[in-house]
């Protein structure tokens, strides 16, 4: 009879802490590798904590994109995984350039942090 309640009450005990474990890990760590290849990154805060916005794809040199309201003047950090450069801008529609990022560069805190509207994809 020990035996059995021993087991009844042990087991659910030591099921019940593991679960707890489980559910109290920590998440993830984000990082600059969370860019996809041939993509360019943005990312909220400085490090690359999160899930970046990023923009992959065949553009033609010379496209302005504006950025969705999630991250317009709100990029911290950033990492341009593509094979050109892209030209950052502080107003809508590429202009008021504030910057440039090279192919395959990154930067974990911008000097122009929260300032980025649109961004034009390059030909060098």
């Amino acid at each position: 009879m020990r035996r059995f309640l021993r087991r009844r009450f042990l087991v659910p005990l030591a099921l019940a802490s593991m679960t707890g474990a489980l559910l109290s890990a920590p998440p993830a760590h984000a990082a600059r590798s969370d860019c996809p290849g041939n993509a360019f990154c943005l990312w909220v805060d400085a490090n690359y904590p999160g899930r970046p916005w990023s923009i992959g794809g065949d553009w033609d040199y010379g496209t302005c994109w504006n950025l969705p309201p999630s991250i317009n003047n709100k990029a911290s950090s950033t990492y341009n995984r593509r094979a050109r450069g892209i030209t950052l801008y502080d107003g809508a529609n590429c202009t008021t350039m504030i910057g440039e990022i090279g192919p395959q560069r990154f930067y974990p805190t911008l000097s122009i942090n929260d300032k980025i509207t649109s961004i034009r994809f390059e030909s060098w």
